[in-house]
């Protein structure tokens, strides 16, 4: 069953830019980063001069940069406590994170100028996986304060915090549009674990945009030049327990598969960054390894 509209560009008139995406993405990726380490989310700045990622290559769990020329990735924090999912802002200059350095999950946003990080959120509960809106005046994180996982938004500056999902499903993942009129997220609303869209340009209850029978599905990137979101998922069909990464267009919310590593054998991590072009993702046993995709025909 097709998803249902959510209000999305429609290219009445005009080229479709899903036309030029690649029926097999994956058959173009090349390695990166060759890391011997535990990773578990990277992110892309855009333009791609900058990438970050969180690695245990310290000994704990911290945020690391990888610049576009080549050099050495460098540490960003160093806190005894565990840092984990650093997203960049559109602009490449600041990063925000979850971190239990306080001894709960709380968000953390840090310039990467070697200040200290600015913890944004300060709650008994747990608020994790932040992600930037992309005129980076808002963050949209994962919170179990209401009682159980919801999506919040709160001001860059930390001056307003408030409940964008209220239900007693798990709501989980958000994800701006490139235009920040929509947010995507996970929940198990439905039954099972499937995507949802919300409007943030007008008061409207959440709309499902999948039906794809998913039991575990995280919406990873929205491609700037088209309607089509890279989500990472399982499915309870046989050999899906590992995950794969698919492609989901927001028009309709029909879902494709887009391939597999070549030669590698390893499987894909729940994380993905789209910038210039490109995919980025993760591909995880025991270690990690950064690889990047071309997205279109040439």
């Amino acid at each position: 069953q097709a998803g249902v509209r959510t209000g999305s560009r429609a290219f009445d008139g005009m080229e479709d830019p899903t036309d030029k995406l690649r029926d097999s993405i994956l058959e173009t990726a090349a390695p990166m980063l060759d890391e011997t380490h535990v990773v578990e989310h990277i992110d892309v700045a855009r333009g791609s001069r900058r990438w970050s990622f969180d690695s245990n290559r310290s000994g704990n769990a911290d945020i690391w940069i990888l610049e576009s020329d080549g050099e050495e990735p460098w540490q960003v924090t160093t806190d005894p406590g565990h840092d984990w999912h650093p997203e960049l802002s559109p602009g490449g200059d600041r990063v925000v994170f979850h971190s239990l350095r306080d001894g709960n999950r709380e968000i953390y946003i840090s310039e990467l100028t070697g200040d200290a990080p600015r913890r944004l959120t300060d709650n008994p509960a747990k608020d994790w996986l932040p992600t930037w809106s992309f005129r980076e005046n808002v963050i949209a994180f994962e919170s179990d304060r209401s009682g159980n996982p919801d999506i919040w938004i709160v001001e860059v500056d930390g001056s307003e915090t408030r409940a964008l999902t209220i239900d007693p499903a798990n709501d989980h993942n958000p994800l701006f549009s490139p235009t920040d009129d929509r947010l995507i997220f996970s929940s198990t609303r439905a039954g099972g674990d499937e995507l949802f869209v919300v409007r943030l340009d007008r008061q409207a209850a959440p709309e499902q945009l999948t039906h794809h029978g998913w039991f575990d599905v995280v919406a990873c990137a929205w491609d700037p030049e088209s309607d089509v979101v890279y989500a990472w998922g399982r499915t309870t069909e046989p050999g899906s327990a590992a995950g794969q990464l698919w492609q989901v267009h927001v028009r309709d919310g029909s879902v494709a598969p887009i391939g597999s590593l070549p030669d590698t054998g390893w499987n894909l991590a729940p994380s993905a960054a789209v910038a210039d072009g490109h995919l980025y993702l993760l591909s995880r046993q025991q270690v990690a390894n950064l690889w990047r995709a071309e997205l279109r025909e040439q």
